[in-house]
């Protein structure tokens, strides 16, 4: 839109299920280089949170015609092409999703279910970068959960892996100083309620992506 010029520099969008909504509305110092003074300039930069409640990578193949889908699709429509927007999913597929289809024998173990979801959300956020001409970051999948915390780090490692692999994508690797020094247990400087991040995370999502901005 012809509209998305003057503001998308100003805002990043945060495109997410629940997690959205601890970094909603926070505003991050960027420093970037500024190409006509050969100097960095810092701006003020607004996170608009979209939230897409219950969406599964799985939702997103194409295959799939689940409500929630459709709400990702609706969502992404109101945000503007050209513009810069954070993705986060897959903490509910390491909820409830994949464990329960590797029970279900629908895949030979954790490692190809994981691969499986991944590969359908990389492929589903290429597609939209393409379309919408956008600027997609990868936001860690978060290790609140105690039960999940050891799915959420094998399927960080294989999304860390598949972003870098991906032209259209970037990941925002800050996923281990969520997790305490011994890399076992959530930070508990970050919790919230049990099940989401509390907004004190946001200086990790400002650091990375200062380093990618």
């Amino acid at each position: 839109s012809s509209s998305s010029s003057s503001s998308s520099a100003s805002v990043v969008y945060m495109v997410a299920d629940s997690h959205s909504m601890a970094p909603g509305w926070q505003r991050l110092k960027i420093t970037a280089a500024d190409s006509n003074s050969n100097s960095n300039s810092s701006s003020s930069v607004l996170i608009i949170p979209k939230l897409v409640t219950g969406l599964k990578c799985w939702h997103l193949r194409p295959s799939c015609s689940f409500y929630p889908k459709r709400n990702f699709e609706n969502v992404l429509e109101s945000i503007p092409d050209k513009a810069r927007v954070i993705f986060g999913f897959g903490e509910i597929d390491c909820r409830e999703g994949i464990l329960v289809a590797v029970a279900q024998n629908k895949y030979k173990d954790l490692a190809e279910g994981i691969s499986v979801n991944v590969e359908v959300y990389i492929e589903a956020l290429e597609e939209v970068v393409m379309a919408k001409n956008i600027t997609a970051y990868v936001h860690p999948i978060v290790p609140v959960l105690d039960p999940t915390r050891e799915t959420v780090k094998a399927f960080n490692k294989q999304l860390k892996r598949r972003v870098e692999a991906s032209k259209f994508l970037t990941f925002l690797d800050f996923f281990d100083a969520l997790l305490t020094e011994d890399g076992k247990d959530f930070n508990p400087k970050y919790a919230l309620d049990g099940t989401h991040m509390s907004p004190s995370y946001v200086h990790l999502l400002e650091e990375a992506l200062n380093k990618v901005w």
